[in-house]
């Protein structure tokens, strides 16, 4: 694994990194769907929306992009979802994204009995630069010589014999006119064409700019008597000139951090408390037992408009002498920590823990070809009874999903992979509600049988994850976490996703 790969081609991410694809699973009213999200990585684009009843009971679907400053009024009207060919369960739609922000997708539902509403949030962001392929170029560069040079001739010809009368031949003079005048010509042509292209790196250049890349952290180790103090500060200039709006709690927490060890033998999911003199700086204490190492830092926040977006850093821990603090920060109960053995592989369907129980990937294959896999976990104790479910963090399980290079970071949830404080600003905004960063709620996103979400613990020891969808192959590993008992368990899955298209 490399840092610079990591850092150039996260550099793109938004609330994940790497892959840029939006899921929703939960209900609208009394209808189950499932949501998919494809932004077009380009500002203005088009967002392509797929929308699934996963009763079969729906009968219409209408969608409508609206950004958080802009309200119902003020977005286009709703778009009518096309039915996908011999398949009434699923509909898509495409919607312009049209300036950069957080948007809504706000989707109308309508079946027998009722109308209902669900809003799910996407990133209308920069993510890509799209290059002309070779053939394309030179087809246009061949037609703009061949209009150039077909102008400069018909002002030569039209200067040459425009005045002549009929059966006459122009003399010297004439030709001598035309060709200055076609020397002319083609010089003013050539100065439009080098100030189009001047004017055309400037939008080029200021498109650019707006390449998103997440805000600048600075992540230190310092010492409070035998414990290690990580401080992660703010330091983007945007954010400090208040182009950022201030971030609000998603599951309670300001902050979501996760620590990967370089050779991935440790994962840890903590939450850094704001620090009491700026609320530029977080600060964590380090778990004891965390290993010395390189490590890669992703911090999940979300900002009052709804935006949400994952910070990049990484950090050495090791024993080398730090500088001092003089106080120690609280520990949030909710951190933690799972650490393996130095180049472990877990290519299985069941993961067991210390105690006996395990918990068991119904799915799982060790190579996957891309596209959407189901993610069905349960988790049995050791005489294979399911335990009962807590609620982590609010959820019903936290995921996540990562390549093994660094290219991609996804954190997942029952519901989706986007940020629950997201969708439900933007939903309050929607409703013209004004938002109160305090109230801000999550559902469990646990699944009962007619398909639905609810909010109750679960007996039998199930947590679903909605299929994803993957891109790209290469070797990953999931990190799938739950609460029994009181306790975190983290299982861990490591598996193959294979290009079926790919030259052997």
């Amino acid at each position: 694994m490399k840092k610079v790969i990591l850092i150039i081609l996260c550099s793109i991410g938004f609330s994940h990194v790497g892959n840029p694809s939006i899921i929703y699973e939960g209900n609208a009213g009394e209808y189950p769907i499932r949501v998919v999200i494809r932004p077009p990585g380009v500002v203005p684009g088009l967002a392509l929306i797929y929308v699934q009843s996963l009763d079969g009971k729906i009968s219409t679907v209408k969608t409508q992009p609206m950004k958080w400053d802009a309200g119902v009024d003020g977005s286009p009207p709703q778009d009518i979802a096309k039915q996908m060919f011999n398949q009434p369960d699923k509909f898509n739609s495409e919607l312009w994204l049209m300036d950069f922000g957080s948007y809504s997708i706000n989707i109308e539902v309508e079946g027998d009995n009722s109308i209902a509403n669900i809003v799910v949030p996407v990133m209308s962001i920069a993510t890509k630069r799209s290059e002309m392929n070779f053939i394309m170029k030179s087809i246009l560069i061949f037609l703009m010589l061949l209009l150039l040079f077909g102008f400069v001739t018909i002002i030569g010809v039209s200067v040459e014999e425009s005045t002549l009368s009929p059966g006459k031949t122009p003399d010297k003079n004439k030709k001598r006119e035309a060709n200055l005048a076609m020397i002319i010509t083609f010089f003013i042509c050539i100065s439009i064409i080098i100030i189009g292209k001047k004017w055309w790196e400037g939008i080029a250049d200021l498109y650019y700019s707006n390449l998103f890349k997440p805000m600048e952290t600075t992540t230190q180790i310092k010492s409070f008597e035998q414990y290690q103090i990580l401080n992660l500060e703010i330091t983007d200039n945007m954010w400090k000139s208040g182009v950022y709006p201030p971030i609000v709690p998603d599951h309670g927490k300001l902050i979501h951090t996760y620590l990967i060890k370089e050779d991935l033998s440790a994962f840890s999911h903590v939450h850094p408390i704001l620090n009491k003199q700026s609320s530029d700086k977080f600060d964590l204490t380090l778990p004891g037992n965390l290993p010395m190492g390189k490590y890669f830092i992703y911090s999940d926040v979300t900002h009052e408009t709804g935006y949400n977006q994952t910070l990049l850093d990484t950090i050495n821990i090791s024993n080398v002498e730090t500088p001092l603090i003089d106080y120690l920060p609280k520990v949030d109960p909710d951190n933690s920590i799972k650490l393996t053995p130095f180049n472990s592989q877990f290519l299985h369907s069941k993961f067991e823990f210390d105690d006996g129980s395990h918990l068991i990937w119904k799915e799982y294959q060790t190579q996957i070809q891309m596209g959407f896999i189901d993610m069905n976990f349960t988790l049995l104790d050791e005489n294979n009874k399911p335990l009962i479910l807590e609620p982590y963090i609010e959820m019903g399980g936290h995921g996540i999903i990562y390549k093994k290079d660094g290219t991609q970071f996804i954190h997942i949830h029952p519901t989706g992979n986007f940020s629950m404080a997201s969708q439900e600003v933007l939903f309050e905004l929607k409703e013209g509600i004004e938002v109160n960063p305090q109230d801000l709620f999550c559902t469990f996103g646990y699944r009962s049988e007619d398909g639905k979400l609810v909010e109750n613990l679960v007996k039998d020891g199930k947590v679903t994850f909605p299929p994803f969808e993957f891109l790209e192959a290469g070797e990953y590993r999931i990190w799938i976490q739950v609460k029994n008992d009181g306790n975190v368990k983290t299982g861990i899955f490591d598996f193959i996703v294979i290009d079926p298209n790919a030259k052997i």
